[in-house]
């Protein structure tokens, strides 16, 4: 059986040929469980709050150490790296990075037509006195 990440858009899993390190969803304590569930912010088709399965974990690239952490006042005692609900969707992100190319492209052109010119007028002998 192939389990994957229950973060949105992650797509790491667990198969014999990948040995990644995924983390149950926690049970007990009751806090705890809800602070994961919380740290995923996800959302079931009918919009209502998701509730973990026994089967949905949550795989080590979420962990800044790369591991869960029992001890309350540890980081990693939820998870909190990559937890995919960045509001820009992958388009947008694709976009703007689009758009900044563009500027940077447009300013290299201006940038090279200013240097040829500055050029040209380096090289150009000032005009002759009486023509």
């Amino acid at each position: 059986m192939v389990v994957s990440c229950c973060v949105v858009n992650c797509t790491t899993r667990f198969d014999k040929d990948n040995p990644n390190s995924f983390f149950r969803v926690p049970k007990k304590p009751d806090t705890r469980r809800k602070l994961w569930i919380s740290a995923i912010k996800r959302r079931d088709q009918d919009g209502k709050a998701w509730e973990p399965s026994d089967h949905d974990r949550v795989c080590h690239l979420h962990f800044i150490s790369g591991q869960k952490s029992n001890d309350k006042s540890n980081p990693d005692y939820v998870p909190s790296i990559n937890m995919g609900y960045d509001e820009r969707t992958d388009a947008s992100l694709r976009a703007a990075r689009h758009d900044r190319l563009q500027k940077r492209d447009a300013e290299k052109g201006r940038q090279e037509v200013a240097s040829v010119l500055l050029d040209l007028s380096e090289n150009v002998p000032p005009p002759e006195k009486g023509m």
